[in-house]
């Protein structure tokens, strides 16, 4: 049979460290493996992360109060059925970005995000980045695709990366299809 290069196998340890990683478990996005190596590693940039997850923080809250408080005001009950439905889908939508802002928080107070980037004159910058969804893409979106791919962007590049791109020599009907159902599923 084929065999994985060494350097991709993890021992059984690193496995249930992985599953039960506070940063991905309770209310955090999916991450690769590596991004969960290296939230395991010092960093420093504390400025810079402390900014992200105050902004994080603060954008989730402000979510949930226009999903909760403000989404309620926009029209009243007995108004055209229309403006009632729109006011009940920014609604949800604005829950949904309350808990990808929560989840972006709470995966980079675990410290999942970081990556230290090296400019063309040798350079380190340090950069946190864990986004889970895109509000701006959704509410103003160019296509349908954009939609898609910035509600919930850890599940989409696992289903890319894990289902559509695996089963793509099946054929890209086939690939379609069961990259839906793995999305129905989860």
């Amino acid at each position: 049979g084929r065999q994985e290069p060494q350097e991709n196998r993890f021992s059984f340890t690193q496995y249930i460290g992985y599953c039960v990683h506070v940063g991905s478990s309770i209310f955090g996005p999916w991450v690769p493996f590596q991004d969960y190596e290296r939230s395991l590693q010092p960093t420093s940039g504390h400025r810079l992360w402390f900014r992200h997850v105050a902004s994080s923080c603060f954008l989730s809250f402000l979510c949930l109060f226009v999903s909760s408080c403000i989404a309620p005001l926009f029209f009243h009950p007995h108004s055209n059925k229309w403006l009632v439905a729109y006011q009940s889908a920014l609604s949800f939508r604005f829950s949904h970005y309350f808990i990808s802002f929560l989840s972006e928080t709470t995966a980079l107070l675990s410290g999942v995000g970081y990556s230290a980037v090296v400019d063309d004159k040798d350079k380190k910058s340090d950069n946190w980045c864990c986004s889970v969804a895109r509000p701006l893409h959704i509410e103003t979106p160019r296509s349908l695709v954009e939609v898609v791919t910035n509600w919930n962007m850890p599940m989409h590049s696992w289903l890319k990366s894990y289902v559509f791109k695996k089963s793509k020599p099946l054929g890209a009907f086939i690939a379609v299809l069961l990259t839906y159902v793995a999305s129905s599923l989860l």
